[in-house]
């Protein structure tokens, strides 16, 4: 069975399909058990977790796939929560520099019984929270969301993408009018509670000067400077120290915010196996004109129940909207935590080393054996090429020896047949042409060249003097039989001598006819050629 993660899309998608079941009672018990597990798992940072999604919301179709938001601090390391959710058996869907994305319940063979989506965001970033209780306080809103849904399922059962994206502009106006209800209502709620601190502050006051404590609870703060609104929000806790004078353990710490509006519910101190509050109730509401655009620091004294002896692990506790933050109070303690955050960073960037440094491994082995399959290519193409080349060498060695062999033989095989006979046929036809009008040289030179005239004009002469053409010209004459066959025999003679190297007059002599006639002889025997089609007219006119 294919693995999940050699699958393409197309195939995720065919074994994933999108289907819409009426809402189940199980959703929310296991959406509960898995937030249970979550806590557990990431219980060192913190998180606020939240059943969210179509699953949430009674009375609606939904995919049977329970969605869980994670809320987490700004200063969490997502990639040591990657790690984290990925050891514990989740796979990651998406990452970026502030979300992370897991889904568990998903297998070779299909959906199991139990379906997450786990969304890991940074704190405040929970546009589904108000989604999802908008929609719950709206059921007329909450079944035109169903509606909507069954509509797409047709057209993108198996291309979640797009039935994600056809549903995005709805979910994008119901948040929006979510954001403006809940704004209206938070500007209430903010006016009552501004008037229940000073109603507070009042009844505070009159207990204390009504009543005689001990205990006390110190809050002082400063700004340091101020930085812009846009800056990232920052809380720190950082222990200053403690004591157990005056029956009672009395601790100093600092708040560190940087942009940071916060309100802390309720400080602990756990101290051995125990959790202790403190002597005198404690919360604190940081407003946004005091933390935003600034950097300001909360100086905090708290009394807790008298202790003779401390823990190494004894850790203060602070339940606050931005997380639970914890910080130990012995210098043991503290000297662990500092360690344990230098041991996770130096794994992490061991960790980054050894991934930079196996890439960087691969990308060189890549390149080496790229640049030896390119130079072995290259080698293997320049060998052959020079191989080619040689053997062509030596062909062309060969063939040339060959003809020259064969010239030689053709040269000493024409002077053999006729030797100094045509030269001298030559001189004499043409002294012969140009003294013809002289009755008594042509008298004397008439017998001598008739004599070699005729003897050049028979059968047997003509048909020796084609071999010979043919041997040195390789067939010319042959060549012409088979592709001119439309040439009469005086044209083939005509040829013959013309091949042999005869001069015109010769030529005229050999032929009886007459110089004019001979150039115009020729040119036609051209034009007929040219405008042949034999394969090898180019041939045969050049010769001409």
């Amino acid at each position: 069975m294919k693995n999940l993660k050699d699958m393409t899309l197309d195939e995720l998608w065919q074994l994933f399909p999108i289907v819409l079941v009426p809402n189940n009672p199980c959703w929310k018990e296991w959406a509960d058990d898995e937030i249970d597990q979550l806590k557990r798992l990431l219980s060192d940072c913190s998180p606020v977790i939240h059943h969210i999604g179509s699953t949430a919301i009674p009375d609606i179709k939904a995919k049977p796939i329970v969605d869980i938001l994670v809320e987490i601090t700004h200063n969490e390391n997502l990639s040591r929560l990657r790690n984290t959710m990925e050891n514990a058996g989740y796979i990651c869907m998406s990452s970026s520099s502030s979300r992370l994305s897991f889904n568990k319940g998903y297998t070779s063979a299909g959906y199991a019984e139990r379906v997450f989506h786990i969304h890991i965001h940074l704190k405040g970033d929970n546009d589904e929270i108000i989604f999802r209780d908008y929609l719950r306080e709206n059921p007329d809103v909450a079944h035109e969301y169903e509606l909507l849904k069954m509509s797409l399922l047709p057209q993108y059962s198996h291309d979640r993408d797009k039935y994600t994206e056809a549903k995005t502009e709805f979910v994008r106006r119901v948040t929006a009018l979510a954001k403006d209800a809940s704004n209206e209502n938070f500007a209430i709620i903010e006016i009552s509670q501004k008037f229940c601190n000073r109603l507070l502050i009042c009844l505070v006051a009159i207990f204390f000067l009504c009543v005689p404590l001990n205990a006390v609870n110190i809050v002082t703060y400063s700004v340091s400077d101020s930085i812009p609104t846009s800056s990232s929000e920052e809380l720190r806790m950082l222990f200053k120290w403690l004591s157990n004078a005056d029956n009672r353990v009395r601790m100093s710490f600092e708040l560190q915010s940087t942009n940071a509006p916060f309100t802390i519910y309720k400080a602990e101190w756990q101290h051995c196996d125990s959790m202790y509050e403190p002597m005198e109730p404690f919360s604190l509401i940081a407003q946004t004109n005091e933390s935003t655009g600034k950097n300001t620091k909360w100086h905090i004294t708290l009394d807790f129940p008298f202790s003779s002896i401390f823990d190494e692990y004894d850790t203060l506790i602070l339940y606050t909207d931005r997380g639970i933050i914890r910080c130990p109070t012995s210098r043991e303690g503290q000297l662990r935590e500092t360690i344990e955050i230098l041991t996770n960073d130096y794994e992490m960037q061991i960790d980054t080393s050894k991934k930079s440094s196996r890439m960087a491994w691969n990308i060189l082995v890549m390149v080496l054996t790229g640049v030896i399959a390119v130079g072995g290519a290259v080698f293997v193409i320049v060998h052959r090429r020079f191989v080619q080349k040689h053997r062509e060498i030596e062909e062309l060695s060969l063939l040339i020896a060959e003809r020259t062999d064969r010239n030689l033989e053709l040269e000493a095989k024409v002077d053999a047949l006729y030797g100094s006979r045509l030269d001298t046929l030559n001189m004499l036809c043409n002294e012969y042409f140009e003294k013809s009008e002289s009755d008594k040289l042509k008298l004397t030179l008439y017998n001598e060249v008739e004599k070699h005239i005729l003897a050049l004009r028979d059968t047997k002469s003509i048909a020796e003097l084609e071999g010979i053409v043919n041997t040195f010209l390789d067939n010319i004459l042959i060549r012409i039989r088979e592709q001119l066959p439309e040439l009469n025999k005086n044209d083939r003679i005509f040829l013959t001598y013309l091949y042999a190297g005869f001069s015109p007059r010769a030529v005229c002599i050999f032929t009886n006819i007459k110089i004019k006639n001979f150039y115009n002889r020729r040119s036609r025997l051209k034009d007929r050629i040219l405008a042949s089609d034999a394969l090898d007219k180019e041939y045969f006119v050049s010769k001409m």
